[in-house]
């Protein structure tokens, strides 16, 4: 019988050990990681190319107007509009953390392509 409380004692111990070591050594949630905004800002380029607003805004180099017409309160969002030389309207943010997404476009009604950049970064 005495070896049966020897056996219940290691175990106990054992478990305690674990559980030190498991909340020593805890991995962070997913929840404190900032989230990856990349593939959320071209969604966002994407539907206002399905709602035919970001062409428009895109051959008349209207920057603030792709930034506007952005419906997404979760970060904050800043745009630019370049041309093939690589002249650019708009500006970047000045933030620590910023994810972009691009479009592209060849143009209108004629060859002059367009690179539409969504910047997203955290409030």
């Amino acid at each position: 019988m005495r070896g049966f409380w020897h056996i219940l004692e290691a175990v106990i111990a054992g478990m305690i050990v674990m559980l030190f070591l498991t909340t020593l050594v805890k991995q962070p949630t997913a929840g404190t990681a900032p989230k990856d905004l990349t593939e959320q800002a071209y969604q966002l380029l994407h539907g206002l190319e399905k709602q035919e607003a970001l062409r428009t805004l895109a051959a008349n180099n209207d920057a603030v107007g792709v930034a506007s017409a952005v419906r997404y309160a979760a970060a904050n969002r800043t745009a630019q509009v370049c041309d093939y030389d690589g002249a650019c309207a708009g500006g970047r943010p000045n933030a620590t953390q910023v994810w972009s997404g691009t479009y592209i476009f060849a143009g209108r009604n004629s060859y002059s392509p367009r690179e539409v950049r969504l910047y997203l970064s955290n409030p």
